[in-house]
C-alpha cells in the first residue's frame, strides 16, 4: 500500500481490531475503534461503538489512547462521516459521551 501505513492496534470492538495512520495523507483511519454516529440514535459525534457490539467495551475505551496522539487532519470510522479536525479532538469527545452513558 502506498504512503507508508503505520497499523495501530486498538483491541475492544473485537480482539484484531486495528487503526491505519496514512500520515502522508493526514489521514487515521479508525475502523470500529470510534464512530461518529450513534447507531441507536442517528445522533453525531465521535463516540465508541454501543456496549453490546464491542467485544470488550473497556478495552475499547482504553485503546482510544492509542489513537490519541496520531498527527492527523481526517479520521475516517467505519460508522458515520469523516471527522475533519484531530485524532486527540475526536478521541476527547468520545470519552466525554462514554462518561455520560456509562
Amino acid at each position: 500500500m502506498p504512503g507508508h501505513p503505520r497499523v495501530i492496534h486498538a483491541p475492544g470492538h473485537t480482539a484484531g481490531n486495528v487503526a491505519i495512520s496514512l500520515e502522508d495523507r493526514e489521514a487515521l483511519i479508525v475502523g470500529d475503534t470510534l464512530a461518529t454516529i450513534d447507531l441507536a440514535s442517528g445522533e453525531s459525534g465521535p463516540r465508541l461503538c454501543p456496549r453490546f457490539v464491542n467485544d470488550d467495551h473497556d478495552r475499547a475505551l482504553a485503546s482510544l489512547q492509542k489513537i490519541e496522539p496520531v498527527k492527523a487532519r481526517w479520521v475516517l470510522p467505519g460508522h458515520g462521516l469523516p471527522w475533519e479536525g484531530s485524532p486527540q479532538q475526536a478521541v476527547k469527545l468520545a470519552r466525554q459521551i462514554a462518561a455520560r452513558t456509562s
